[in-house]
């Protein structure tokens, strides 16, 4: 089953975008960077690359809902999260 986002109660999604200075400290490993934004541990399904979009890191629950949408990028100091998307309504 593909990740979705909830069906209901989720009508508003908000999105943060996170900027970094040049020489940020980043995480060892994606999941390192990861695991502020998927604190109970659940799956987490990549989403590919699509025009204008980089690739992100769903988070799913047991019945594949996505909880949030993280995207990162491997920067000179390690892995930074650069974006966060959950529902918000």
């Amino acid at each position: 089953m593909r990740p979705h986002w909830p069906t209901e109660g989720c009508e508003t999604r908000s999105g943060s975008s996170i900027d970094h200075v040049s020489d940020a400290a980043g995480a060892d490993t994606r999941g390192e960077a990861l695991a502020r934004y998927n604190p109970h541990g659940l799956p987490v399904v990549r989403e590919k690359k699509r025009p204008h979009r980089a690739a992100r890191w769903l988070v799913v629950d047991e019945d594949h809902e996505i909880v949030r949408a993280v995207s990162m990028f491997r920067g000179s100091n390690g892995w930074l999260v650069d974006g966060v998307e959950e529902c918000s309504g």
